[in-house]
């Protein structure tokens, strides 16, 4: 990284290659209220796990980051129901 945060700038001059790095916090659904404040005060942004049970609840929880300007990646990591496992049978039940 350069002192003026942009990344690759010395070898790629282009738009595309003035990407700022940002640390995202983890803000899963049912964290304790203490962590989600302390979030919402210190955080620059946010990779969110919703409630599968309970999607309209990620909208009270999203939207005062978003007041704040806080950018929200919505990100989903349920074990044992991960499309992406290496287990067919497993990967097919979290499909459905």
């Amino acid at each position: 990284m350069y002192p003026s945060g942009l990344v690759g700038m010395a070898h790629n001059p282009s738009p595309a290659a003035r990407v700022k790095p940002v640390l995202a916090y983890e803000l899963f659904a049912g964290d304790p209220k203490a962590r989600y404040d302390w979030i919402l005060k210190n955080a620059t942004a946010i990779e969110y796990t919703p409630n599968p049970l309970d999607l309209d609840s990620a909208r009270y929880q999203a939207n005062p980051f978003l007041e704040l300007g806080i950018p929200v990646r919505f990100h989903t990591r349920y074990p044992g129901w991960e499309l992406g496992s290496a287990d067919r049978l497993q990967a097919e039940e979290a499909f459905k």
